[in-house]
């Protein structure tokens, strides 16, 4: 648990429920859906959200008192890619209600949810967003993550992000190669339908 300017955050308690969890994305996301920026998670159903998290994961809040004024959640994934082998927690279903944005709310999250995986024995953390979220890649880039990888989903592109705890495997100029070389790679697929 974490407490910073009258903000809790910590491991979500029973009496939180997923649907709380999913009005907070919802809220937290319209302005971006408003920006042309869409993602899939404030789009699952409560129970959809659980099973996201499963029983390897965890869920973070953030409360104001007793209200839940952000989120943030690591779900464990198996990686076989390039820049990555084995299990690695992902940030995921990260949202801070408008009405508290600007507080570090969101960055504070990120830290726990960075401490929880370094203690759990984790040596890299991940996440992806929508390409066109440039808030969320820029703010990545400042906490130390490279961008690693690049993909289309149905309705657009999204990139992601890694982050090592200990020294990154590879220089950055390997990742901005690896990089490039993917997205060209996903982009060309796309035009020629291949």
């Amino acid at each position: 648990m974490a407490e910073k300017n009258g903000i809790v955050i910590m491991e979500k308690p029973e009496s939180i429920s997923f649907q709380a969890v999913s009005e907070v994305l919802r809220k937290a996301h319209e302005k971006l859906r408003a920006d042309g920026v869409y993602m899939r998670v404030p789009f699952l159903t409560p129970d959809e959200l659980e099973q996201w998290v499963g029983e390897d994961g965890t869920c973070f809040v953030a409360m104001d008192g007793d209200k839940l004024v952000g989120t943030s959640a690591l779900v464990i994934r198996e990686f076989h890619r390039w820049y990555y082998k084995g299990k690695v927690p992902e940030l995921t279903m990260q949202a801070v209600l408008p009405s508290h944005q600007g507080m570090h709310i969101f960055t504070d999250l990120n830290r726990v949810c960075e401490e929880a995986a370094a203690k759990s024995g984790y040596t890299a953390i991940y996440f992806d967003t929508a390409e066109a979220n440039r808030h969320r890649i820029r703010l990545g880039k400042k906490e130390g993550f490279v961008l690693v990888d690049y993909f289309w989903h149905s309705d657009h592109y999204s990139v992601g992000m890694m982050k090592w705890m200990g020294k990154n495997p590879f220089s950055k100029p390997y990742f901005a190669i690896r990089f490039g070389i993917k997205k060209l790679y996903v982009k060309t697929r796309r035009i020629t339908g291949k």
